[in-house]
């Protein structure tokens, strides 16, 4: 018996939660909640309750667009390469979301290594001369990322690159001036580095 998989949720509200939902929406908009969300009016929180600075998401359906041409240039030059198998290295939210997407999209040869399982079992189905691995470490800290990236490292090499070839094959995605963003600039490897304002 194979279980269903749940593709989406509707939810029908009537009676006195709709009512209770509508009272609360148009007592925020009276009070300007959604302007001073948009503007990024820090008074919404309190003075303590949450780092100002990490607003950024606000501007994310007009910055996310911004990022799909360097995004593309990656993608055609990884291509050009002969790269067609990604492996994501990540935890948390990172590889839910990146799970979340291939499950939900179907076919896509991405797999999400999240420190849950055997890597041999990705090193066995990998194909090296294919491959191109993605780290992705917000604060650049964390020892099973930094294990997955030697096994990785050693496995192309096993598998006949070069240190310049290895390095060509890894992004890291992570912080400006994280330990990982500073080894991975002295390594050659290509970094991309997330938005301080999230």
């Amino acid at each position: 018996m194979q279980a269903a998989q749940l593709t989406g949720v509707d939810v029908l509200t009537r009676g006195d939660v709709l009512e209770s939902a509508l009272r609360a929406r148009d007592y925020l908009v009276t009070n300007g909640v959604p302007a001073a969300l948009a503007a990024k009016d820090p008074r919404l929180w309190g003075r303590r309750a949450v780092d100002h600075s990490r607003l950024g998401w606000l501007d994310l359906p007009r910055s996310s667009r911004e990022l799909l041409s360097q995004v593309e240039g990656l993608v055609s030059e990884i291509r050009y390469s002969g790269l067609d198998q990604v492996v994501l290295v990540a935890l948390g939210a990172e590889a839910l979301a990146a799970q979340t997407i291939v499950d939900d999209v179907g076919g896509a040869t991405l797999t999400v290594v999240d420190g849950s399982g055997p890597l041999t079992q990705v090193l066995d189905a990998a194909r090296l001369d294919r491959t191109f691995v993605i780290m992705s470490s917000k604060r650049g800290v964390s020892l099973e990322s930094e294990a997955c990236r030697r096994i990785f490292e050693q496995a192309l090499r096993d598998h006949g690159l070069s240190e310049r070839e290895v390095a060509h094959r890894f992004l890291v995605i992570t912080d400006h001036g994280s330990p990982l963003d500073g080894f991975a600039r002295e390594r050659g490897y290509r970094v991309g580095l997330t938005d301080p304002y999230l």
